[in-house]
C-alpha cells in the first residue's frame, strides 16, 4: 500500500521545512558547513522555497539547532525538574556521541551550539526567578551565564574525552556544581568569598 501524501497545505509546508532542516543537519555533520545550493540539491527544494521558509542563513542555523538536539515535551519549571532533564539530555548525547562530536567540531556546529545556549537563557532565567533569585541582578546574571554553559554539549564531550566519565557521572558533577552555585547565589556569596 502506498503512503498517503499530505492532505493540507500546512502539512506539505511542514514536510518541506523538515526536508530542508534534515538536509542542513546532515551537511553540517558530513562537511562542517553548508550552502543554500547544497541544501537545495540535497533536499530537492528550490533555493527560492528555502528562502521563503528561512529568510537567511541564521534562520536555518536556528531551526537546525532546535531540531538537532534532545527535545523534551515540557520545559522544566523548577530546579529539580531541570536536574532530571539534564540527566536525560546527557544520556541522549551519549547515545548520539558521533553526531555530537561531528557537530561540535565544525564551524556551523559551533554556531548551532551558541544558538542553543542563547535560546536556553530565557528559560533558565525563569527557573532562577522561581527559585527566588532575580536574574537581572549581578549575582543572578553570573548564575545564569554559568548555568547556561556548564551543562553544554562541549562540557559533556570534555568530561567523556578528557576524564573518561559516563554521561551519568558527568551529569552528577554538573548537578552538584549548579546546586552549589544556586546555594552560593542565594546566600549572597561574592566573588572570592571563602578563598582566604
Amino acid at each position: 500500500m502506498a503512503e498517503r501524501g499530505p492532505t493540507t497545505r500546512a502539512e506539505q509546508r511542514e514536510r518541506t521545512k523538515q526536508r530542508i532542516t534534515d538536509s542542513v543537519g546532515s551537511l553540517i555533520r558530513e562537511q562542517g558547513q553548508f550552502t543554500v545550493a547544497e541544501v537545495s540539491e540535497r533536499s530537492g527544494v528550490s533555493p527560492a522555497t528555502i528562502y521563503r521558509h528561512y529568510p537567511d542563513r541564521a534562520a536555518l542555523v536556528r531551526a537546525v539547532a532546535h531540531e538537532d538536539t534532545y527535545r523534551h515535551d515540557e520545559e522544566p519549571q523548577t530546579v529539580a525538574e531541570w536536574r532530571e532533564l539534564h540527566r536525560d539530555v546527557w544520556r541522549w548525547q551519549e547515545e548520539h556521541y558521533d553526531r555530537i562530536v561531528a557537530i561540535s567540531s565544525t564551524p556551523a556546529g559551533r554556531e548551532m551550539r551558541a544558538e542553543r545556549i542563547r535560546s536556553r537563557q530565557p528559560r533558565l532565567a525563569e527557573v532562577i526567578a522561581r527559585a527566588g533569585i532575580d536574574p537581572e541582578t549581578e549575582a543572578g546574571r553570573r548564575l545564569l551565564l554559568l548555568w547556561s554553559i556548564l551543562p553544554s554539549s562541549r562540557t559533556y564531550l570534555d568530561f567523556r574525552e578528557v576524564f573518561d566519565l559516563s554521561a551519568e557521572e558527568a551529569s552528577e558533577l554538573i548537578t552538584w556544581a549548579v546546586t552549589a552555585l544556586l546555594r552560593a547565589t542565594t546566600e549572597g556569596w561574592e566573588i572570592g568569598d571563602g578563598l582566604d
